[in-house]
Formats: C-alpha cells, sequence, structure tokens
C-alpha cells in the first residue's frame, strides 16, 4: 500500500480467531502520508508537498479504508472495507463500506467543496 495514515476504529472488538480483545485499526491514503495514527475527532496532518494526498480544507470528504489484521494473530477480519467522512480536515465518522461511494482511483471523493 505504501505510505499511509492509519484510522483507530471505536471500541475494542474480540478477535474471531484467537479471542484477544484489541483496537481495530484500518489504513487510508489522504493528508499527509507519514503513518499517523487518528481518532475520531481528530484533524489530519498536511504538510504541503509531494508527500500529501487529496485536497485539504474540504468540507465534506469520503476516504476509503483497508482493516488492518488482528495485532495478537494476524487474523484477516471478515469486515475489511471501509468509509472514512471527513468534514473540514476532521475525521467525524467511520462505518463498513456499503459499496456506493465511487472512489476511483484515487481512494477519495470529494462530496462538498
Amino acid at each position: 500500500m505504501g505510505m499511509f495514515n492509519r484510522l483507530r476504529l471505536p471500541g475494542s472488538a474480540r478477535c474471531a480467531s484467537c479471542g484477544s480483545d484489541v483496537d481495530r485499526w484500518v489504513q487510508f491514503k489522504y493528508g499527509e502520508l507519514d503513518l499517523y495514527s487518528y481518532d475520531i475527532g481528530d484533524a489530519l496532518a498536511w504538510r504541503g508537498d509531494q508527500y500529501d494526498e487529496g485536497v485539504p480544507g474540504m468540507a465534506h470528504v469520503y476516504i476509503f479504508a483497508i482493516a488492518e489484521p488482528c495485532r495478537a494473530c494476524g487474523f484477516e477480519p471478515e469486515v475489511d472495507e471501509y468509509d472514512i467522512e471527513l468534514r473540514k480536515d476532521v475525521v467525524y465518522g467511520v462505518s463498513a463500506s456499503a459499496y456506493s461511494i465511487d472512489y476511483d482511483m484515487e481512494g477519495w471523493v470529494v462530496v462538498q467543496e
């Protein structure tokens, strides 16, 4: 996937394979791509150079994300694709993908400038 950022999904979950209670994470490419770890409500970092992906300051953006495997055993979750919602560069929400958003090749889409 190259450089990316991470978002912690709300609440912990029990791994279906090993039974460990673990934080769940998704990986995405938007903002300054420097392995930042975010939570809901955090503002994305921007650098203003070739390490940025996307357009800063947009009113409403959706970003495609992929779930990370269990950190305890490596098990791949059944739900592995997510939609992250941004409002003015702040992580507003995340949900399992309903496959209703056309991300094209970029992996993100501006809904409102």
